[in-house]
């Protein structure tokens, strides 16, 4: 009667016996998973903030390094943006109805004149050259 069991027999379980069985359930394996997942939760975060806490410190170097090449992009970003805005304005303005044939003739009579003035004769023509010439060694710093 080997085969036949004693219900007295006691069966002793190691505690490495009940470890496998465990692991190998669902609600453990989700347990670990998210054990793991909160670790590196926690390790992105400490980076994320360690980056933040020394972003003025990247932000003001770059500008100390790259302040002339910022300096020209933020002046023909604004020269874009001004002639954007002066094309704008001067187009509402054709839309008036009277007002663009009247800036047609403001600026057909100024263009007579200054022919008139400055390049009808040589004498004049010089004198505006003399102009032209003081008007530039000013700009540029000679004069």
């Amino acid at each position: 009667m080997s085969s036949e069991m004693n219900p007295t027999q006691e069966v002793q379980a190691t505690p490495t016996d009940a470890i496998p069985d465990a692991i190998s359930s669902p609600e453990s394996d989700s347990a670990i998973a998210q054990v793991s997942s909160d670790d590196q939760l926690k390790e992105v975060k400490s980076q994320v903030l360690s980056i933040l806490s020394d972003l003025f410190t990247y932000v003001g170097d770059f500008f100390a390094e790259y302040k002339k090449p910022l300096i020209n992009v933020g002046l023909v970003v604004g020269a874009l943006i001004a002639i954007y805005l002066v094309a704008a304005i001067v187009d509402a303005i054709n839309d008036i109805p009277l007002l663009s044939p009247l800036f047609e003739l403001i600026g057909i009579g100024y263009t007579g004149w200054f022919i008139f003035r400055f390049l009808l004769t040589a004498e004049n023509r010089a004198e505006f050259s003399k102009m032209v010439g003081s008007f530039t060694d000013k700009v540029t710093g000679k004069e």
